[in-house]
């Protein structure tokens, strides 16, 4: 200001005019030292060890490949390593193999230093198609710790439910695939029929005793009539399909010593033999199907009905599960959600809600009724969850349990 004063006065108007800016404004404008340097600075991860990283964050959560494309995902990738770049969609699809056969080798290497092996398997169906999938645990001879592994999830061409020569030759290649044919203690598998007859033919063995093979609790009753041994009747192999199998197999499938799943064999005590049990006639039938079909009709409601969902949310604060065919434990825990509503001052609620929705609500008999079921499956559907569990580390639990 001093120098437009003494050398520029025919301008000093117009500077005095002129708004001046705060100082925090300029303070705002300057970049710390050691803010422009880290600015400036490449990320430490190479750009090999970012694809990779990328690569397998995909793979293991499963993400669509789209992802890369996404300018978000872009510019959250580019603020954590600067100076690096995502990779594209088309290369990330081409190295997928490659990240295949590098994970296949290195669980290869970690089982050639393993003296013993287990091994389970288990087939399902999704949308028609057939599947196999056989996982590998083992105990690191150094740290003691339980290491596993997902070996194969194969397409099961043709029938996977009665196609028991199929399931037992996929075995026996991914069992030989990955070195370990000789290594396996046991195969825990499911009691599906399609697996107690691979094994019984290719090892002699289904893993139990003679008086377990022939108890209706060994297999599973969704398979057919014809895979199932009768309780009364000795079970006997026909001599023709033996040597027919080893025609077709080429004689040399050969299958560990088999397991069947405890879980599978407590689920089926929890759900096929108390469905036998309940058939009996007496009142224990009559009472257990009246308060089947009401709580039956009350979750029909609620699963069909937009309305009924809102009522039942709005009067209870929440919509109450329903069984699954397919989950375990979910008819103990729908019944117990049951109770626990018509528990003391909740009653009312419920009971009002049944009104609404023009079902009959249960009366205090079958509510005890019911208390007495939580009671007698409790025990048994809090050892399917703890066995359930993917980390039982604690033993002492699981002998609790037993």
């Amino acid at each position: 200001m001093k120098h437009i004063k003494s050398l520029h006065r025919d301008q000093l108007a117009e500077v005095q005019a002129t708004p001046r800016r705060p100082r925090e404004d300029l303070r705002l404008r300057q970049v710390d030292i050691r803010a422009a340097r880290e600015a400036g600075r490449p990320s430490t991860l190479s750009q090999e060890e970012l694809d990779k990283l990328l690569l397998e964050a995909i793979v293991e959560s499963k993400l669509p490949f789209q992802i890369l494309g996404r300018p978000k995902f872009k510019k959250l990738i580019t603020r954590l390593a600067p100076g690096r770049s995502v990779i594209c969609r088309k290369t990330a699809k081409a190295r997928i193999p490659v990240l295949y056969k590098c994970t296949k080798d290195r669980v290869i290497a970690e089982l050639a230093g393993v003296k013993r092996v287990g091994t389970t398997a288990d087939a399902w169906k999704s949308r028609g198609k057939g599947y196999l999938g056989v996982t590998a645990h083992w105990m690191n001879p150094s740290t003691l710790e339980r290491c596993s592994a997902a070996l194969a999830c194969r397409r099961v061409k043709g029938s996977h439910t009665y196609a028991y020569d199929v399931l037992a030759t996929l075995l026996s290649d991914i069992f030989q695939e990955f070195g370990i044919q000789d290594k396996i203690s046991c195969t825990v598998t499911d009691n599906g029929s399609n697996f107690l007859k691979a094994f019984r033919q290719f090892t002699g063995d289904d893993g139990e005793d003679v008086e377990d093979r022939d108890s209706d609790v060994g297999e599973d009753t969704d398979m057919d009539q014809t895979e199932r041994t009768e309780v009364d009747e000795p079970r006997v192999d026909s001599v023709g399909d033996i040597f027919d199998a080893g025609e077709v197999l080429g004689c040399e499938v050969t299958l560990p010593a088999h397991r069947r799943w405890a879980c599978h064999l407590l689920n089926l005590v929890a759900t096929t033999d108390l469905d036998k049990a309940l058939e009996r006639p007496g009142s224990v039938r009559t009472a257990w199907t009246n308060v089947l079909n009401k709580c039956k009709a009350f979750w029909s409601k609620q699963q069909r009905s937009t309305v009924a969902q809102d009522v039942v949310k709005t009067s209870l604060g929440k919509v109450l599960p329903t069984p699954n065919a397919t989950r375990w434990n979910s008819l103990y825990n729908a019944m117990r959600e049951v109770v626990w509503h018509y528990d003391g001052d909740r009653r009312a609620a419920i009971t009002a809600v049944c009104h609404t929705l023009k079902v009959d609500p249960l009366t205090v008999r079958e509510v005890e009724f019911l208390q007495e079921f939580i009671k007698m499956m409790e025990p048994l559907a809090e050892t399917l969850d703890l066995l359930q569990g993917e980390n039982p580390d604690e033993n002492e639990s699981i002998l609790t349990a037993f």
